[in-house]
């Protein structure tokens, strides 16, 4: 009954219990693991602790907007364990509060939360509309120097993993983008690559998911030295005959992936 949608939650829930329903039922089952798993920590972090107890449909914008100046102030709370215990020092500098970004994150899974509840029938409004968030200065986008991406590929010429580093500092992909090419995407002839896919980390093993982040195949060029520098491990694969079925461009010297 719960896979066909005959169940769900009653009317004057609380925003605890609908988010629980809504994490486990719709974004589960069709989002990727690792964005289902930083949806859960979103809210149960930044938003259920202020408005969990509310009712659903009594969450008004006002609400969602005090949300946003208390997590505007508060500090970043440090993750190692070590840090939390040590006491910071009399003249040290001041914890740096949370970031827009994350503020607008967790102002955006809830918006996307409330725009489900709307077409189930729980609410009328979405409070998550036409939020204020604090501004900050925008700082100029950060790129490495010639002068380090040398040092870089220098320390790293005898690595496993050099071969994938200057696939990613050729292409611009995203890691798992990456790590997700398979021989068959490659055309060694016209020197280009298929981006269509990704290797993604779920339940402990690597998996390859047949889409992009942004669910968008594209088509990116290689420069001939990068076209020489991935025919050399292919032949090296060849040659070893590993078990590989998958065709993973870049895998371990064991032939891991």
């Amino acid at each position: 009954a719960h896979a066909q949608g005959k169940l769900g939650v009653a009317r004057g829930t609380t925003l605890q219990t609908y988010v629980d329903h809504w994490l486990e039922s719709k974004i589960k089952p069709l989002r990727a693991n690792k964005t289902y798993q930083q949806y859960r920590w979103v809210l149960t972090t930044h938003v259920l602790p202020t408005l969990g107890r509310k009712r659903l449909d009594q969450i008004k914008r006002s609400d969602v907007q005090t949300l946003v100046g208390q997590l505007a102030k508060q500090p970043v709370q440090p993750r190692s364990k070590a840090a939390k215990e040590t006491k910071p020092a009399a003249d040290a500098p001041a914890r740096r509060t949370l970031s827009r970004r994350t503020i607008e994150s967790a102002v955006a899974v809830l918006r996307s939360a409330y725009s489900d509840a709307m077409r189930d029938g729980l609410c009328a409004v979405n409070p998550c509309q036409l939020i204020e968030l604090p501004k900050t200065p925008k700082k100029a986008p950060q790129s490495l120097k010639t002068a380090e991406v040398v040092k870089l590929l220098t320390a790293i010429e005898e690595s496993p993993v050099r071969d994938i580093v200057h696939f990613m500092l050729a292409t611009a992909v995203r890691l798992g983008e990456a790590r997700g090419v398979r021989w068959e995407d490659i055309d060694f002839a016209a020197g280009v690559v298929r981006i269509r896919g990704q290797l993604q980390s779920l339940a402990g093993k690597l998996v390859y998911v047949p889409t992009t982040k942004t669910n968008q195949d594209r088509e990116l060029p290689l420069h001939p030295e990068m076209v020489d520098r991935l025919r050399a491990p292919r032949l090296g694969q060849d040659r070893k005959d590993m078990p590989d079925p998958d065709g993973d461009a870049f895998i371990k010297p064991e032939g891991r992936r």
